[in-house]
């Protein structure tokens, strides 16, 4: 015989079930933004620039002519993730 009511134990194990998914869905989050955070970004130039296109940022590293490699798979897009810097000024 059960101590625990079997209604209780529903409400148990769906509260259990909410939090899992709860959990995964935080930890999937959190991934993602450090995922997209660890992008490099390089200084603006004029070839680093949110307008260009990015059959121009493929030219140099996706191929891996003059910049480093493209550690990723072939997306369209580019700055979304890699976002130009400004440089910093010398004093």
């Amino acid at each position: 015989m059960n101590a625990v009511p079997k209604e209780r134990r529903r409400f148990i194990n769906s509260r259990r079930f909410i939090a899992v998914i709860s959990a995964t869905v935080l930890l999937s989050c959190c991934v993602a933004a450090w995922h997209f955070a660890s992008a490099p970004r390089p200084i603006e130039t004029s070839y680093h620039r949110p307008d260009t296109p990015a059959y121009r940022c493929l030219g140099c590293h996706y191929y891996g002519k003059s910049g480093p490699k493209m550690t990723h798979r072939l997306v369209n897009f580019c700055y979304p993730c890699h976002r130009p810097r400004k440089a910093e000024q010398k004093k």
